[in-house]
């Protein structure tokens, strides 16, 4: 079984395609060349973190697969198409009259979409070094009913998932939300 392991790209040449990151678990560097990611991947850059899988048939540390934290590009356009799939399969459900949605589910879809677009736009401007998506904002989301959208998000991209304070924060939101439900149902069936 192959070895996998996560690191930190310390060098990279792009003109060649070809680098050398430091393993998160310390040893000598490991090369890494452009063809070990998957097609559609963006290009690596210097300071990157990429999950790395050894090569055990070379004679030296070399990565023979490549890929960033979360999940890779074309895995993000098949989740985006599918959420767009089920906005728009629910939305137009509900037109023909075929299922019957409230208004707090369809504000808890909506806005779920809305944060983990925001959670995706956040984490490329992470990698792009650009200014970022206050996290007080992407609290506000999930306290309107996104939450739903930000735990996928964060299982999805890997994106904001070691900060413990934020952590702390959002698990608090989800379970207000989850109380709240428990509560309504509760209360809802003694009251009729």
């Amino acid at each position: 079984m192959s070895k996998q392991g996560q690191g930190i790209l310390v060098k990279w040449n792009d003109a060649r395609g070809f680098g050398f990151l430091t393993p998160d678990e310390g040893g000598d560097d490991i090369f890494i060349h452009a063809s070990s990611f998957a097609s559609g991947e963006r290009r690596p850059r210097q300071g990157d973190r990429i999950i790395y899988t050894l090569d055990e048939n070379s004679e030296r540390r070399r990565a023979k697969t490549s890929r960033y934290p979360g999940l890779s590009a074309r895995q993000l356009r098949y989740l985006g198409f599918i959420l767009a799939g089920i906005g728009s399969g629910l939305v137009i459900s509900q037109a023909a009259g075929l299922i019957r949605l409230g208004f707090v589910t369809n504000a808890y879809l909506i806005v779920s979409l809305i944060t983990f677009a925001a959670y995706w736009a956040d984490k490329k401007r992470a990698e792009e070094d650009m200014w970022r998506i206050a996290e007080t904002s992407l609290h506000v989301m999930a306290i309107l009913g996104g939450w739903p959208g930000a735990l996928l998000a964060q299982r999805a991209l890997g994106h904001k998932t070691r900060k413990r304070g934020f952590q702390v924060f959002l698990w608090t939101i989800v379970s207000v939300h989850v109380a709240a439900w428990i509560f309504w149902f509760t209360y809802g069936r003694y009251n009729h």
